[in-house]
């Protein structure tokens, strides 16, 4: 009888402790989605708090050395401020960091294209998990090789409460057309 009640109770512990467990890890990944570190090509940091977005968030996804990327940056540069101010859009132009050098790279590609915003890097990979965990996302244009990975270029539209918008892969002359399409709606 006195087995029976030991095994009982241990029995009601492990179960209370995976519960809790569980319940701690569900609540980190929540917590861990409401805040990004964002680090420019200068290696400053600035926190984005996803939790205060006040209209749809613009995600660019390029690598400083791809030509098409630079191209539909150029395009977005050209349309961004007027999309801030109609739409209040929040643009995170974004590239993974591969290699030590990386920094100085994406301030020459920022340079050489004379972009008005600011190209970040993604040291983490905070904003390829966040963006992989929204509604209605497309996972086909992530890799998991050596951590989360988007393809390139890659163009995401959250809604401020994290719901996919639009998602295209590559680049075309006229997206940034569509793009201000999806903006537009309501």
């Amino acid at each position: 009888m006195y087995n029976k009640k030991l095994i009982m109770k241990s029995i009601f512990l492990i179960l209370a402790i995976t519960i809790a467990t569980l319940t701690g890890v569900s609540t980190q990944n929540i917590d861990k989605h409401t805040s990004i570190m964002l680090t420019d090509s200068y290696g400053d940091t600035s926190n984005l708090d996803l939790a205060q977005a006040t209209g749809p968030m613009l995600f660019v996804i390029y690598g400083p050395g791809c030509g098409i990327c630079l191209k539909e940056l150029k395009a977005i540069a050209i349309k961004i401020k007027s999309w801030e101010q109609l739409y209040n859009v929040k643009l995170i132009a974004f590239s993974r960091k591969y290699r030590k050098d990386y920094s100085r790279q994406i301030s020459k590609s920022k340079e050489k294209t004379e972009l008005n915003f600011p190209l970040y890097i993604d040291v983490n990979g905070d904003i390829a998990d966040y963006l992989y965990d929204a509604p209605g996302i497309d996972t086909s244009y992530f890799s998991h090789i050596n951590g989360l990975h988007l393809k390139i270029p890659q163009t995401i539209i959250l809604s401020k409460d994290k719901k996919v918008l639009f998602q295209k892969y590559g680049y075309q002359i006229g997206d940034e057309e569509k793009i201000e399409a999806i903006l537009k709606k309501p």
